[in-house]
Parts: structure tokens; C-alpha cells; sequence
């Protein structure tokens, strides 16, 4: 967990933009879900998924 440190506050921020979003729809929400918390959410899981990958290799299990 601790080698995932901006992945889970990436995380945390996305989901709170997108709840905001679910709460109170509105363009500026809208806006904020599409073009920050969308990307943030995939950026974090293709770090996280890379990282898996290394670790795996770095094991010999791939």
C-alpha cells in the first residue's frame, strides 16, 4: 500500500468529484466528473496496474 500512495488519493479525489457530481448535477460538476475525475480514476488504475506487473516479473511469476 505504501508504493500506491498518489494512486489512493487519485482515487479518493475522482470519487469525491463524482459523488459531488451524483449529489448535485449541475455543468460545473458535470465538467469537473468528465475532465478530472474521469481521467484521474484511469490514471490511477493503469499506475496501479503497471506496478502489479513489475512486481509479478520482479517475482518471476510472469
Amino acid at each position: 500500500m505504501s508504493e500506491l500512495h498518489w494512486e489512493s488519493w487519485a482515487v479518493m479525489l475522482g470519487l469525491a468529484i463524482s459523488l459531488l457530481y451524483i449529489l448535485v448535477p449541475g455543468p460545473y460538476e458535470m465538467g469537473a466528473f468528465t475532465f478530472i475525475a474521469q481521467p484521474l480514476l484511469g490514471l490511477a488504475a493503469l499506475s496501479y496496474a503497471i506496478k502489479v506487473l513489475k512486481d509479478l516479473r520482479s517475482r518471476r511469476v510472469l
